[in-house]
C-alpha cells in the first residue's frame, strides 16, 4: 500500500511573482523522487508546466538521498536567475510580430534579444528605409510598475 504526503511552500518574490510549490512524497521516498506541482494565479500555465518538468528532472538527479530542499532551491533560483520569465507570454507575442526569421527562414532584419542578467529586452525593427531601436528594462515589480 502506498502512502503519499504533501508539503507546501509558498513563495512570494513580488506582488505578481507568487506561487505555491507542492511536493508529494511517495511512501518509498527518497528511493523514488518527489512529484512537483506549481500553482499560481498570476504566472502563466505554460511557464509553470515547463518548470515542473525541469524540477522533476532535477529531483531525479538526487534520487536515493533527501532532495526536497534541492528542488525548492532550484525553483527559487530559477525565478531569481530569470526575471523575464514572468512576462514570457508577452515576450513571445512580441517576437511573433517581428520579422526575425524573414521569408522562408532566410533571416529577417528585425532583432529581438533578451538579457536576463539586466532584465531587459533589446529590440531592432526595420521596414524599408525606416528603423526603430529600443532597449526596454522590465522592473522587478512588473506588471505593477511599468517598463522603462
Amino acid at each position: 500500500m502506498y502512502h503519499y504526503y504533501n508539503l507546501y511552500f509558498v513563495s512570494r518574490k513580488s506582488e505578481f511573482k507568487k506561487f505555491v510549490i507542492c511536493l508529494t512524497y511517495p511512501s518509498n521516498y527518497p528511493e523514488h523522487h518527489v512529484l512537483v506541482e506549481l500553482r499560481s494565479k498570476t504566472l502563466s500555465t505554460k511557464l509553470l508546466d515547463g518548470l515542473v518538468k525541469v524540477s522533476e528532472a532535477e529531483a531525479k538527479k538526487h534520487t536515493g538521498r533527501p532532495h526536497c530542499l534541492h528542488v525548492v532551491k532550484f525553483i527559487n533560483s530559477f525565478f531569481e536567475d530569470n526575471p523575464l520569465s514572468v512576462c514570457s507570454d508577452e515576450l513571445a507575442e512580441c517576437k511573433k510580430m517581428l520579422d526575425v526569421e524573414g521569408p522562408a527562414g532566410g533571416g529577417g532584419q528585425d532583432r529581438f534579444k533578451l538579457s536576463q542578467k539586466t532584465s531587459s529586452v533589446s529590440l531592432y525593427v526595420a521596414k524599408e528605409r525606416y528603423f526603430f531601436k529600443a532597449k526596454v528594462t522590465v522592473p522587478h515589480e512588473y506588471p505593477n510598475k511599468q517598463v522603462v
